[in-house]
């Protein structure tokens, strides 16, 4: 009997407590229109602190879908601090009664309870100069996994995530976020953040096998779906800025055509992108036609004119794509070395087209016969000026 009653009151005092508890959420998600817009007001301070932020007010008073905001430039880049009302109706209790009586009306739903966020949105300004110079690529798996893990924020409220391309930096977090210094936390770890973000999309395709990599193998959800974004926005801004000239484009470092590739980033999605046939950078690009020359005469290796681009074998003594020949002044061991090595080219991409390219000999190099046959042998089209 005295057990019986020690449990009664035993329950009865956690249905108390619990029943406070409840008591005390539903008096903060009650919190008026106009209690609410008294602690956004503060976020005033913010605007008052910077000659770049702006803290519009709230115009309607009756409406919750109107609520004051901060918006303005910081660091370089567009920002709006505001907050949204997100809905209960799909947790796991409202999906299973769902579930369990799907005649309910939609009043049933609009009754459900709705909380307040808090929500910093910042886009990242394209033509932003960065502070320090861009990274030169390459850079490896472990550098970019440390551009993306710093800054960190010092409470656990909520992360950094990434969205349209890797261009968005986008933060929330339950209520409103009254506590200015924490704010102006988030608000320097965000444009950190972009400047990583720039210097990453800034980078090329070059830098995408990496970030492909990344997606593979991070445990954390977050550092996934923002390596996926940032493949996203590079390959997107890589087919923007080469995607109609890709065919003419002549990678300096390699001499080698740019061509089409294609990152995997789930069994869904697909992206295509743009580099070099050899080393994949995409930064870097020389554009026009090839013609590979052999003339003692010239004292530079590439040299343009009207488009064309003049590439002297005699300077690099190694292949690499070109359209043309030209043979102004060489002797005939250099002529025939340079036949040797295209004779024995296995690369998939040039070795079809040199049957049919044009090669012009000056009748002033002064070539044997057994050399032009060479050449005829060579190539497609011989002629001797």
């Amino acid at each position: 009997m005295i057990e019986l009653v020690i449990f009664i009151v035993g329950a009865s005092a956690l249905a108390a407590c619990m029943g406070g508890t409840l008591y005390i959420y539903e008096r903060v998600q009650r919190r008026t229109f106009q209690e609410n817009e008294r602690l956004l007001a503060l976020w005033a301070r913010l605007a008052a602190a910077s000659d770049q932020l702006e803290f519009v007010p709230s115009l309607y008073k009756r409406t919750q879908g109107q609520n004051s905001y901060l918006t303005g430039t910081y660091r370089g880049h567009q920002i709006k601090l505001d907050t949204f009302y997100r809905s209960q109706t799909n947790d796991a209790s409202t999906s299973l009664t769902y579930l369990l009586k799907p005649n309910l009306s939609p009043d049933w739903f609009s009754s459900r309870e709705t909380h307040i966020y808090t929500r910093l949105v910042l886009t990242i300004n394209p033509n932003h100069r960065l502070a320090s110079e861009t990274v030169e690529p390459p850079l490896s798996r472990k550098e970019i996994i440390n551009l993306l893990t710093t800054p960190a924020l010092t409470s656990s409220k909520s992360s950094i995530q990434t969205r349209a391309e890797g261009w968005e930096l986008y933060y929330e977090q339950q209520d409103i976020e009254t506590d200015i210094s924490y704010l102006q936390e988030v608000l320097d770890a965000l444009s950190e953040r972009a400047e990583t973000h720039l210097k990453i999309l800034q980078m090329g395709s070059e830098v995408i096998l990496h970030l492909r990599e990344i997606v593979e193998i991070a445990t954390n959800a977050n550092m996934r779906t923002t390596s996926q974004e940032l493949i996203r926005g590079i390959a997107t801004k890589n087919r923007q800025e080469l995607g109609a000239q890709v065919a003419r484009l002549l990678c300096p470092h390699c001499l080698t055509r740019f061509r089409a590739y294609e990152a995997e980033l789930s069994w869904l999605e697909k992206v295509t992108y743009h580099g070099c046939r050899s080393c994949g950078q995409s930064r870097k690009q020389l554009s026009g036609q090839v013609v590979a020359v052999l003339d003692e005469r010239m004292a530079r290796e590439v040299f343009e004119q009207r488009g064309v681009l003049y590439l002297n074998w005699l300077a690099r003594r190694n292949l690499f794509d070109f359209d043309a020949v030209t043979i102004a002044q060489a002797s005939d061991e250099m002529v025939e070395r340079f036949a040797v090595q295209v004779g024995n080219d296995t690369d998939p991409t040039r070795r079809p087209r040199y049957n049919h390219m044009p090669c012009r000999v000056s009748a002033k190099a002064n070539l044997s016969e057994n050399t032009v046959r060479i050449l005829h042998r060579t190539f497609g089209a011989v002629t001797v000026e």
